[in-house]
């Protein structure tokens, strides 16, 4: 006997359930408008660029927003007048500086470079920011095989920093004894 070749034997016809598991066919894209051509510019002008996504080409991304007090938080370009930045600038470094004078002449634990520079200094006649200073020019030097050029701001931490730091040690008293309070395990270290 003959099977018919039209009618689905049991083994061909799908599982009942699994017509909720296989996914569902992709939807066709629809199809892509003809762009129209560019509106014909004036004999002697340039015809209008379309609209870029992404960044805009001063570099600086587009959800910046100015604050409500003032001005937005971005690059200040060199041509602006600094009239307010660079004062700031100087105060707070210079801050900066006196307050790792102060770190230094409390010794109870200064930050990494902090500890470059006063091991350098102990071990040289150059003071605690003079070696600050010359660190951060051979640093600078490293920026060199990178191609990275420095700024006004990266130059005036390196500057100020090296003569406040030194400012305020030479303000500052060095203490000779240890201060009331700490443990007897530190006593006996001073």
């Amino acid at each position: 006997m003959r099977q018919d070749t039209t009618d689905p034997s049991p083994r061909d016809e799908p599982h009942p359930g699994r017509a909720a598991c296989e996914p569902a066919p992709a939807p066709e894209p629809a199809p892509s408008p003809t762009p129209e051509p560019a509106p014909a510019s004036a004999p002697g002008t340039t015809p209008a660029r379309p609209a870029r996504s992404g960044r805009p080409r001063s570099g600086r991304p587009r959800s910046v927003r100015p604050r409500a007090g003032g001005p937005p938080l971005t690059y200040v370009r060199l041509g602006e007048p600094p009239l307010r930045r660079l004062p700031q600038l100087f105060v707070g470094l210079a801050l900066y500086g006196f307050s790792l004078a102060v770190m230094v002449r409390a010794a109870l634990g200064v930050n990494p470079w902090s500890v470059l520079y006063e091991g350098l200094a102990r071990h040289t006649s150059l003071s605690f920011g003079a070696i600050s200073g010359l660190v951060g020019a051979l640093v600078l030097l490293l920026w060199i095989p990178l191609r990275q050029r420095p700024t006004f701001g990266t130059v005036a931490n390196i500057v100020v920093l090296a003569f406040s730091a030194d400012l305020g040690l030479w303000l500052l008293p060095a203490h000779s004894t240890c201060p009331a309070g700490l443990s007897s395990s530190w006593a006996a270290s001073c």
